[in-house]
């Protein structure tokens, strides 16, 4: 149906998808994981300058060989793909570029924390799971000692104080709630391993703590907003929304209005003695 040339286009498509999704894996690990690739379990994200710019380097050779296709000779499943990973690419290189969350939100990084998929899913025997959790609370210095790095010393108010609330959470959960997981675990010398590597992890956690607390917090700002240009890419790359920011609103406010209207004619149907609200209370 497509032809020598078309058949050649979606083998090239086809093997230009694989690489990229294979490299992008490897650069998100936590949610590699989380999506069954356990390959990747006991990693976690490199956000070091060099690693970043390798990263960005890497979707900008993959942006060059899709641009270099002939999309509308694609199958429909894979023009749907090419698409999905055109965007997918243009979102990350906005991210890494433009927004730089790895440079002004240590949300971020307290996120990188996170050992819940390891307990949550019972993929593995748990001593396997046991490894993968020790593999990476040994990476939590790292990921402390880069936050370090690259985070900005003045930085918006709202991403500390999350940050504090999210990493005070993990501090509870590896102290009391994650060793309970691993009670039943017979291997005295694993559980030693894990015993070791989780009272390191916590060290590193509240030593971002302490970060965040004594360093960025005194220093905070307001400016959480990605402004209306960003804010218009974050759209279309991220939620392919090609419309306008004013388009959007009005668009909103027309759907509020509408469903205001049908609110209040549900509500006089239910009592028309009552107001709207006092109908939704009496529910």
């Amino acid at each position: 149906m497509w032809g020598c040339r078309g058949e050649r286009v979606n083998h090239q498509f086809e093997h230009i998808a694989e690489e990229f999704l294979r490299g992008w894996l490897c650069a998100h690990p936590s949610t590699a994981s989380w999506l069954g690739f356990h390959e990747h379990d006991g990693w976690v994200e490199d956000l070091r300058p060099e690693a970043v710019e390798a990263e960005v380097e890497r979707l900008k050779r993959t942006l060059g060989a899709l641009e270099g296709l002939e999309p509308d000779r694609l199958a429909p499943e894979n023009y749907s793909d090419y698409q999905i990973i055109l965007h997918q690419i243009w979102s990350e290189l906005l991210q890494y570029e433009e927004i730089q969350s790895w440079k002004r939100n240590p949300m971020q990084y307290a996120q990188l924390f996170d050992v819940s998929g390891y307990i949550k899913r019972n993929y593995a025997p748990l001593e396997k799971r046991l490894r993968a959790v020790i593999a990476k609370e040994k990476k939590f210095a790292q990921v402390v000692e880069t936050a370090k790095k690259n985070l900005l010393k003045q930085t918006a108010r709202t991403f500390i104080t999350t940050a504090i609330e999210i990493v005070e959470g993990q501090l509870v959960f590896l102290e009391n709630g994650l060793p309970e997981e691993f009670a039943e675990v017979l291997d005295k010398e694993l559980m030693q391993q894990f015993k070791s590597a989780n009272a390191e992890a916590v060290d590193s956690i509240g030593d971002y703590l302490d970060y965040l607390k004594d360093e960025l917090l005194p220093n905070a700002n307001e400016e959480f907003a990605l402004g209306p240009e960003r804010f218009e890419k974050l759209l279309r790359y991220g939620e392919m929304v090609d419309k306008s920011l004013e388009e959007l609103l009005e668009q909103g406010l027309t759907e509020l209005k509408r469903v205001q209207e049908a609110y209040r004619a549900t509500a006089t149907e239910i009592d028309a003695n009552k107001s709207p609200l006092e109908v939704f209370r009496s529910m």
